[in-house]
This record gives structure tokens, C-alpha cells and sequence, in this order.
């Protein structure tokens, strides 16, 4: 964890200590029946949220805060949603679960300042357009889910920019973009809960709970099945280089390559997601190619290189018929195009090859030319620098090629290692 990010934490917390004076001497003491009610809500709804690579997690906890702004007023809202954030015990993806003393203190407080935050400034902006504790008002509640949504994504993004580097509107978009129908949803679950409360009892919010659920497990059943159809191409890339013992861990130092480019180009967040899929994938195509071609010890002839330029098209149709791949689909089949349009297999050029292919290029390029081959060894730091430096402009994208001299020349030492 980075010293940006305990300093961004820090801030936030001040803001959560400063904002939670004001809303004390603004808003009245909240009924502890009422706090207890929706500190075991909040405490349900993060306890099984949903954890998603990279850092992400989704869960039903917007709705619990809107509804628990309506009833109880932004300083119940915000206390029992920060404690119950801070207070819960999720399963994490490997099976175990996670509690207060497992996690870290700077995450800790981040998670209790940034949930503070959230629920108070959103309440505040309720209140202040009209809405009433315990009733219920259509704009301020429009407002309200507006402004919670946009502050949440805001200390988010933020977050990962400072974590992962690239850009910061285009890793807020991501985020809103990912997740703005489920957004929605449950934003309206929230809503009828609060009504439930309103015009019957506390406990008649309880009867709501099925369909709150519900909706979780529904995106939890999408997410098991995103993960064994993404589990199941990685089987089938390391049966790939079972059958080629040449590219054993090739895609991964594509991978750590891919990444540093983009970052060092500064692009977003959604682009570092799918240069991330797409480096696993991007050779999966030669799971199709036979086995003496792919570990024939001397050069190839023109037959057998006709077949190995199949690759890229064959792995794009293998992943193209998963829907939530098909971006990732057209990277791979375009990753051995060149800028002056001499590539395969369509042959396009310059800004017609999607930008993450144009990365993928570039690194798998400097990849073979620094790896055993088993027609030749493996080419020095200087003697790879050299050819990349050649190929700018011709075989390489040059911006892309600028960014990856860029990093290379502040990492040698760490790349003469590898």
C-alpha cells in the first residue's frame, strides 16, 4: 500500500471526523431501536456482499443506506452503515472469511471513512432539498440515490487510480458503467424497504428482504458462471503450454509487459481490464496448431508459418462466442497485426488495430526476442532495445513503442534479470 493512499485515507478521515461533528450538533440523537434495526441490516448486506477480482466487491448496502437515510436521517444512515461496514465478515474468494482484526488498519479506516462519507454527504443532500425523516418525497430521493451514487464512485475511482496508476475519468466510468443497472435495481429495493417501514412497521421490511437477496444471488450466479467460462480458457492456455513447453509463462510476462506500457501511457482503468484478459488469452489460438509445428527445432517453412498465422484467428473464434469476451475476442485476433498494415490476419494498419492489440504486439514481441526459442537463444537487453527501436513505426505502434522504451530504460537492471 502506497504512501499516496495512506495519505488519501488519512484525509478522508479527518473529513469523517469533522463531517460527524456537524451532523451531531445538526441532526437530533438517533433512536437506538431504530439504529439496532439497520446496523443488523447494513451488517447482512456486507457480510455477503460479493468480491470480485481486482479489488472490487458489489453488495445490496445501497439499498440498506437509502433506506436507512429516509428513516432514520443522515447520522443514524452513516453510523450504522460505517460500523456495519467495518463490523462485517465476508467470504472472500478462496473460501475463508474476512473480519475486523484480518484486515488491514489503513483499509479498515478507508472503508469506515469512505462509507461515512457517502451515506452523510448523501443524507445531507436529501435533507436539504426537501426530504423528511420517516416520509417520503420524490425528488429528494431522486437526488438522493444521484448524489450517493456519484460520491461512492468518486472515492472509488480515486482509490484505484492512486493504487493502479491511469486515468482517473476513465476508471470513474468504468466503475458507473460496470455497475450502473444493478445500481438502479437495488437503489428501488431500497426505496420499497424504506415505503415498507413508512406506511406499516420496521419489522415489515424484513418480508423484503427475499427479493433483496434474491437480486444478489442472481448476480452471483452471473459472476460463477463469468468465472468458470474464464477458469475454463485458462485450463486451455495451460494446456497450451503443456503442448509447448517454449511459451511456458509467456502469457503472464505479456501480461506484466501489457500492463506496464498502458500504465506508463496513462490510459484507464477499463483498458488495464481488458489488456489483462486479453494477455491470457492472446495465444490461445495455438491450442489448434499441431504439435510438431509448434516445437519444431529449426525454422519454419512457409507451409508451416501459412498454419502458425492461423493462430489469432482461431483463439478469436474460441473466445468469441462467450458475450462478456468479445472485446477481449477482437484484441486477440488483431495482436500480430503491424502498424504499416504487413500483419495478419486482415492486414489493417496504424489506428485501425485497437490499441490494446498494438500493446500485446509490442510485448509479445520483446518477449520472444528475450526468451530461448528452439531455433535460437535468447537476444540480450541492448540487442532487444535495439530491434524495438528499429521496428518502431514500421512493425510497432510509435506511441506505444516510446512507452515501452520509456519504462524499459527506468527497469533495466530488473529486465536483465528476467
Amino acid at each position: 500500500m502506497n504512501s499516496k493512499v495512506k495519505i488519501y485515507t488519512c484525509i478522508l478521515f479527518f473529513l469523517t471526523v469533522v463531517s460527524g461533528g456537524l451532523l451531531i450538533t445538526r441532526y437530533a440523537v438517533f433512536d437506538w431501536k431504530v439504529f439496532l434495526f439497520w446496523f443488523f441490516m447494513a451488517f447482512l448486506s456486507e457480510t455477503f456482499m460479493i468480491k470480485l477480482p481486482g479489488g472490487k466487491a458489489v453488495s445490496v448496502g445501497l439499498a440498506i443506506s437509502l433506506a436507512a437515510i429516509i428513516i432514520g436521517g443522515p447520522l443514524t444512515a452513516a453510523f450504522v452503515m460505517s460500523i456495519g461496514v467495518i463490523a462485517r465478515v465476508p467470504i472472500m474468494q478462496d473460501g475463508t472469511r474476512q473480519h475486523l482484526f484480518k484486515t488491514h488498519p489503513i483499509k479498515t479506516i478507508f472503508n469506515f471513512s469512505e462509507m461515512f462519507l457517502t451515506t452523510a454527504a448523501a443524507g445531507m443532500v436529501y435533507m436539504l432539498t426537501g426530504g423528511q425523516t420517516g416520509a417520503f418525497s420524490i425528488l429528494p430521493t431522486i437526488l438522493l440515490i444521484i448524489s450517493y451514487v456519484l460520491i461512492n464512485s468518486f472515492m472509488i475511482a480515486l482509490l484505484f487510480k492512486l493504487l493502479n496508476g491511469g486515468n482517473f475519468f476513465e476508471t470513474w466510468l468504468d466503475i458507473n458503467r460496470g455497475f450502473l443497472v444493478n445500481t438502479v435495481a437495488v437503489g428501488m429495493l431500497g426505496i420499497i424497504l424504506a415505503l415498507a417501514n413508512i406506511s406499516f412497521s420496521i419489522w415489515a421490511v424484513l418480508l423484503f428482504l427475499g427479493p433483496l437477496f434474491l437480486a444478489r444471488y442472481s448476480f452471483k450466479l452471473y459472476l460463477d458462471i463469468k468465472k468458470n467460462y474464464f477458469d475454463t480458457i485458462e485450463s486451455l492456455n495451460r494446456t497450451l503450454e503443456a503442448k509447448d513447453p517454449y511459451t511456458s509463462g509467456h502469457a503472464n510476462r505479456v501480461g506484466e509487459f501489457s500492463i506496464a506500457i498502458a500504465l506508463e501511457m496513462k490510459l484507464g482503468h477499463a483498458v488495464l481490464e481488458r489488456i489483462k484478459a486479453a494477455s491470457v488469452l492472446h495465444d490461445i489460438g495455438k491450442i489448434g496448431i499441431e504439435d510438431s509445428i509448434l516445437n519444431k527445432p529449426g525454422l519454419l517453412n512457409e507451409d508451416e508459418y501459412e498454419k502458425i498465422k492461423k493462430h489469432p484467428e482461431i483463439g478469436s473464434k474460441i473466445i468469441g462466442d462467450v458475450d462478456f469476451l468479445k472485446d477481449i475476442s477482437k484484441i486477440v485476433r488483431h495482436h500480430h497485426e503491424r502498424w504499416d498494415g504487413r500483419g495478419y490476419p486482415d492486414g489493417i494498419s496504424s489506428e485501425e488495430i485497437p490499441l490494446e492489440s498494438r500493446i500485446l504486439a509490442a510485448a509479445d514481441m520483446y518477449d520472444a526476442m528475450t526468451s530461448d526459442r528452439p531455433y535460437r537463444d535468447a537476444l540480450t537487453y541492448d540487442q532487444a532495445l535495439a530491434e524495438l527501436v528499429r521496428c518502431r513505426g514500421t512493425q510497432i505502434c510509435p506511441k506505444v513503442c516510446d512507452a515501452f522504451l520509456s519504462w524499459l530504460s527506468t527497469h533495466k537492471t530488473m529486465k536483465q534479470d528476467n
